[in-house]
């Protein structure tokens, strides 16, 4: 009989994203879950938002705020 094992998790972050104009600060933050299916394959669900600062013109900058959402399966040897 298989019983599946998880976590959950949050994760954030900060540091700085280059860009053509240059340099700006970022953070990041989200929450996702970990599935253990066997003890071989794992699956992970993710939300992340991201934000930063875009300068399109020297005088005009548009905040940029990213949501990403992922899914990834994994094999451990």
């Amino acid at each position: 009989r298989m019983v599946a094992h998880f976590d959950v998790y949050v994760l954030g972050g900060y540091g700085r994203v280059q860009l053509a104009s240059g340099t700006e600060p970022t953070m990041t933050a989200g929450a996702g879950v970990g599935i253990w299916w066997t003890p071989h394959l794992t699956t992970r669900f993710e939300m992340r938002y991201e934000r930063y600062k875009a300068h399109y013109f020297a005088a005009e900058s548009k905040p940029m705020d990213l949501t990403v959402g992922s899914m990834q399966m994994g094999w451990m040897l």
